[in-house]
């Protein structure tokens, strides 16, 4: 009875041990085939557009890229290496993560524009820190085949986007294209958001009715210093607090004016 008993243990063992491995390789294999394909299909349409504008107007193009993509890595904050880290631990730091980027890509987005004039370009880093946190924090869920997806449809989002609109307005459109590409993923970005915030209130003991911050009692949580109920999607619990504020300027810039040796 001893030696079938190890030997079903033994056989559950490695029939964990396969299915270990196995889920494993799937993963990287969903991750490492997304990234091929999407830096194919990325690949693939530059050349088509070196054909298509000639020298000059690919360098004007590769030159307005190269903004952007400087621009998007400026308002991420390497704020991705975070997401990965942090939610892969199980730690809930995508509203505020989010909040921050996004505070940062649009700081990022108007002076942009105030140099170079362009919207297309002025409105990149917000789309890019939507569309990289969203798939980063499926990176750190191991979402490993919904980060394929995302990542492939952007592609194709991004080269339909930019050939219909470089009919209309040309080297510009393209631009424009690869900025509006990420904008479809936003809904993404909210779910986590909302997800993240209501999990980190239940760690605070407190909830939400899916509108409303409510505390311990079920009722409506009032921002502390304007004393006004707290909506779910408005509230914000800014690095090293446990404060539930509503996001308005004035409620933030007295909360540093209390608590600003903390940040």
């Amino acid at each position: 009875m001893y030696i079938v008993n190890w030997k079903e243990k033994n056989s559950m063992n490695s029939f964990d041990r396969f299915k270990e491995y196995f889920l494993r390789v799937q993963n990287i294999t969903a991750v490492g085939v997304s990234t091929l394909i999407a830096n194919g299909i990325s690949s693939i349409f530059l050349i088509y557009l070196a054909s298509l504008l000639g020298v000059e107007g690919f360098g004007e193009l590769g030159y307005l890229l190269a903004v952007i993509g400087v621009s998007g890595g400026v308002a991420s904050l390497g704020t991705v290496n975070a997401l990965i880290v942090y939610v892969s631990k199980g730690e809930k730091i995508q509203a505020t993560l989010f909040f921050i980027v996004l505070c940062s890509a649009i700081i990022v987005g108007i002076s942009s524009f105030i140099i170079f004039k362009n919207e297309a370009v002025a409105i990149y880093p917000l789309g890019y820190v939507i569309f990289s946190s969203v798939l980063f924090d499926l990176l750190g869920r191991k979402s490993f085949v919904n980060y394929g997806k995302i990542m492939v449809s952007q592609r194709i989002i991004m080269v339909t986007l930019a050939l219909l609109l470089y009919q209309q307005y040309g080297i510009y459109g393209i631009v424009l294209g690869y900025s509006l590409s990420f904008f479809p993923f936003t809904f993404l970005m909210y779910r986590g958001f909302k997800e993240s915030k209501i999990d980190l209130l239940k760690e605070l003991g407190l909830n939400s009715d899916g509108e409303f911050v409510l505390d311990s009692q079920g009722d409506k949580l009032l921002d502390k210093y304007l004393e006004i109920p707290v909506k779910i999607d408005n509230m914000v619990i800014l690095p090293g607090s446990t404060i539930v504020l509503d996001d308005n300027e004035l409620s933030l810039s007295k909360y540093l004016e209390e608590f600003g040796d903390v940040l």
